[in-house]
């Protein structure tokens, strides 16, 4: 494998200590409203897969119809009201969130 030069190696350190906080740091604090918002709306539906895979799982278990119809609606519900509050987020920040995602109901 080859070796960098010390130099090298330390220099480069130094730039990525010393500057690339700087250059990612508005992006990071601030981000980019589309992005978080994709961002919420798939963090939202891997719960709700999650959520609904349990369900399942516990339904095999008992095979009770209601209790699992419950779970789901639940878990939908939650899903709706997360999509609705991440794209409220945008729109007041100036983005459609909608155009970048589907909605709530798809």
């Amino acid at each position: 494998m080859p070796r960098l030069h010390p130099i090298l190696l330390i220099s480069s350190l130094a730039f990525l200590i010393g500057v690339a906080p700087f250059s990612c740091g508005p992006l990071a604090k601030f981000g980019a409203p589309e992005f978080e918002c994709v961002s919420t709306k798939q963090n939202a539906a891997g719960g709700y897969s999650q959520a609904a895979f349990r369900s399942w799982a516990k339904w095999a278990e008992h095979q009770d119809d209601a209790r699992r119809d419950e779970e789901l609606m639940r878990a939908g519900e939650k899903l709706a009201q997360i999509f609705g509050r991440a794209e409220l987020k945008s729109r007041f920040m100036g983005v459609d969130c909608v155009e970048q995602t589907g909605t709530s109901s798809s």
